[in-house]
């Protein structure tokens, strides 16, 4: 039987729910997949179990390793029940990454039978949050098999994780998909750029040509200049609330009656403390307490102060006057926080003379 035969076989339990739990997604998709690709998966000696880390919410449960050799690969395996939101799913995709890094592995993956996120676990990477690791996600349910097996083989084949070409290969993917969001959010204020102020002549020519090519009609410059004004990020917002944009996209959202892009959820979440923040300094005094968890702090005046956890401060941004911003939140947490804030602040949240803001399944 291939790969392909294998997937194929799994997709279709998938279809009927036959994984019911991690021992089902472990033993009977997982262990499967790993001895099409040469794993010996009996061998303790190579694929080995691994006891729970001193996390609370993701601990490895398995790892792949060379002949007397540390790991090469760990493998966090979650309940297939219910599909994560993605902040959550994200959280724990960069715990597993740092509990690799901890025991000197370059590869890591979590998988809850149908989804496979690999990720990079190189230190220090130049761009982008270095708790975002995610370099590649296959979704064995909807990716067509070829183009699943053909990425599972990149990531999991034996030999080629053993040559270390795997680890190469996620550290690639991951800089090269960090690029893509970077060039993206560049696009969003190059837009913002080109439809600031007057139009550009040349952009209203554009506008002009295609609409000509598209309909046989040349509509008048002042008509077309007039539509790329509409466009404008600033200005009169049209709707009650910002259209939900997609994690690639960003996130469109509108503070005081300005409309903002931010790259992400959580981008837009820092964002509207900062300006919160700015235009009242005394406003995060009055919102510590209101944001005291029983660990955590959602604002404190150190860095250490936001949580007791190292990843946790890692992650947190830093706000006008000294605070710091926990950001390790679910999108429903955030919501939460960004209510608060706004009564604090006496705006009215999910309006546009406030704050209206949607964040993906928040």
């Amino acid at each position: 039987m291939t790969l392909e035969d294998t997937l194929e076989a799994i997709r279709a339990g998938l279809d009927k729910g036959a994984y019911r739990n991690k021992a089902a997604v472990r033993s009977q998709v997982v262990q499967r997949v790993l001895e099409d690709l040469g794993w010996p998966v009996y061998d303790p000696d190579v694929v080995r179990d691994r006891d729970p880390s001193d996390s609370d919410d993701v601990h490895v449960d398995l790892s792949l390793h060379a002949a007397n050799a540390g790991p090469l690969c760990v493998i966090g395996i979650e309940s297939p029940a219910g599909e994560p939101e993605v902040a959550a799913a994200a959280y724990r995709g960069s715990r597993l990454a740092e509990q690799s890094l901890r025991a000197g592995a370059p590869l890591a993956l979590l998988t809850s039978g149908a989804v496979w996120n690999f990720y990079s676990t190189v230190p220090n990477m130049e761009d982008g949050d270095d708790l975002d690791r995610l370099a590649k996600s296959i979704d064995i349910g909807t990716t067509p098999l070829d183009e699943a097996a053909a990425a599972l083989r990149r990531y999991l084949l034996r030999d080629n994780v053993e040559a270390g070409r795997s680890a190469k290969h996620a550290q690639d993917d991951l800089k090269a998909r960090l690029e893509r969001l970077k060039t993206r959010e560049a696009m969003c204020r190059a837009w913002e750029y080109l439809v600031e102020g007057d139009v550009d002549d040349l952009l209203t020519d554009l506008l002009i040509d295609a609409t000509r090519t598209i309909a046989g009609a040349k509509p008048p410059k002042a008509e077309a200049a007039g539509f790329l004004r509409s466009l404008k990020p600033e200005g009169r917002v049209r709707s009650r609330k910002p259209r939900r944009a997609s994690s690639v996209r960003g996130v469109t959202y509108v503070l005081r009656g300005k409309q903002r892009t931010a790259s992400n959820a959580k981008v837009a979440y820092i964002d509207v403390f900062k300006a919160l923040a700015e235009q009242e300094p005394e406003l995060l005094s009055r919102i510590e307490p209101k944001l005291l968890g029983r660990k955590n702090r959602g604002v404190a005046k150190s860095r250490q102060g936001v949580s007791p956890t190292a990843s946790m401060q890692a992650s947190a941004a830093s706000l006008p006057g000294g605070w710091w911003l926990l950001t390790h939140l679910s999108n429903k947490q955030k919501v939460k926080s960004l209510r608060i804030a706004c009564e604090a602040a006496g705006i009215r949240f999910g309006h546009e003379s406030g704050l209206a803001i949607d964040l993906p399944n928040a």
